[in-house]
């Protein structure tokens, strides 16, 4: 099966992935395990099992490693370009594009609002993530 399986097939496959995946690692390999384990047959369980195992004890993103060690599985070297240039293209796309948006408009008074809104709602979250912490450690 691996012969059929091309780097344009993996790239798409993992722009897929890396496009529609939402909710952290965990809900990012169960869209793997039914895009590459169930509808295409490119892995075996156990095959995706073993990548995802040797994704987490890598040093790095674990959802990056696992994708790697799967395009590396199906196409060597260049599967593995493939599956780390498709898996983060999308989320690149956007960093660039919402950087370039807030460098034209940094002097709106409205973003400069939001953007202080999110700031106080990002320290609060990380507030609330020590607190919890803290309870369950101390």
């Amino acid at each position: 099966m691996e012969d059929k399986i091309t780097i344009r097939d993996i790239f798409w496959k993992f722009l897929k992935i890396g496009s529609f995946s939402f909710g952290g690692v965990y809900s990012m390999l169960a869209f793997f395990e039914r895009e590459l384990v169930e509808k295409e047959k490119w892995l075996t369980r156990e095959e995706f099992v073993e990548s995802v195992t040797i994704g987490q004890m890598t040093p790095g993103a674990p959802i990056v490693n696992t994708g790697i060690c799967i395009g590396y599985k199906l196409k060597r070297i260049k599967g593995a370009f493939a599956t780390t240039f498709g898996q983060s293209f999308t989320g690149s796309l956007l960093a660039i594009l919402l950087a370039l948006f807030y460098v034209k408009s940094k002097s709106n008074v409205l973003l400069i609002s939001v953007m202080k809104g999110v700031g106080a709602a990002v320290i609060g979250l990380l507030l609330s993530i020590i607190f919890k912490m803290a309870k369950t450690t101390i």
